[in-house]
């Protein structure tokens, strides 16, 4: 992890979030990579680890702009869903 990060490598459970992006009536899935640990080669949202002090909202923004490169600009609404555990 870097700094500020808490690291999740030998722990049964983490916060996620998961970004379900919709354009146009169609959503954004993405192949996670095969050689990930977790779920390789699985079709997913735009997902990462809450693992540092930034709000919901500026995580959403982030994983967007690293993963998939949607700016913070290009994001006209974000919606928080109900969380949940899996």
């Amino acid at each position: 992890p870097r700094p500020g990060q808490v690291d999740y490598t030998n722990i049964r459970w983490a916060p996620v979030i998961n970004c379900v992006v919709r354009s146009d009536g169609k959503i954004l899935l993405v192949k996670r990579n095969a050689d990930l640990q977790l779920y390789p080669g699985y079709w997913n949202g735009v997902s990462g680890f809450l693992d540092d002090d930034k709000s919901l909202e500026e995580k959403v923004a982030e994983e967007l702009r690293e993963e998939v490169g949607i700016t913070k600009d290009q994001v006209v609404a974000i919606h928080l869903g109900p969380i949940f555990h899996q």
